[in-house]
């Protein structure tokens, strides 16, 4: 949502500097709706990129292993993601709850999306692994192969990443290509309207 709001503000921007032509003061509205466009922007490709509230990848993960805090969750849930499918397939995720030895609060920690079936072995009330960051107390890894689950379905999850950016990107770039033929075009438009013809009267 915050990348299809930033293209709603560029829209403004651009319509603001048409307006501009007629009013210097139009301006100010083109430089506010421009931050605005950046800013949710950036907002949006932060949101793509960061993990939010859940565990982080398996190669963040091996890293946390050799550094992090160890401590054990109890699985409490397992979650399909029905709204996602990549061939056929939906992925799960498993929540587990624990107390954070940094926080010294209970916490419950997300699995990054498993795409192998899980129900055999992360099952209710079983002890998983987790790894907090010692710096950062919201950065952990849940490690699915502390249970016997692969972790290679990472590499699905950056495909997925990749299939929603690149979308996003071509979108940008066909509006400022569109933008750009607009205006280098507009002259040959403006002889398609209609052009008002005067009578001249001869004495």
């Amino acid at each position: 949502m915050p990348l299809f709001g930033s293209l709603g503000f560029f829209f403004g921007a651009y319509v603001s500097l048409e307006t501009a032509k007629l009013s210097p003061w139009a301006y100010i509205s083109v430089v506010m709706f421009g931050l605005c466009g950046l800013a949710f922007l950036l907002w949006g490709f932060w949101a793509l990129l960061e993990t939010k509230d859940e565990s982080v990848s398996y190669q963040d993960g091996q890293a946390l292993k050799n550094s992090g805090i160890k401590l054990t969750a109890n699985i409490i849930h397992l979650q399909q993601v029905t709204n996602v499918k990549i061939n056929g397939r939906s992925p799960y995720i498993i929540h587990a709850r624990g107390t954070n030895p940094t926080t010294k609060e209970e916490q419950i920690f997300k699995s990054f999306w498993l795409w192998s079936d899980p129900f055999a072995e992360a099952t209710m009330g079983r002890e998983i692994d987790v790894y907090i960051g010692k710096y950062n107390p919201l950065k952990y890894y849940l490690d699915v192969e502390s249970i016997g689950l692969p972790s290679e379905q990472t590499k699905v999850n950056k495909i997925v990443s990749l299939a929603i950016i690149i979308p996003i990107i071509i979108l940008f770039a066909g509006l400022i290509i569109a933008l750009v033929m607009y205006q280098k075009n507009k002259k040959y438009i403006n002889l398609l309207e209609p052009v008002q013809t005067s009578l001249q009267v001869f004495p």
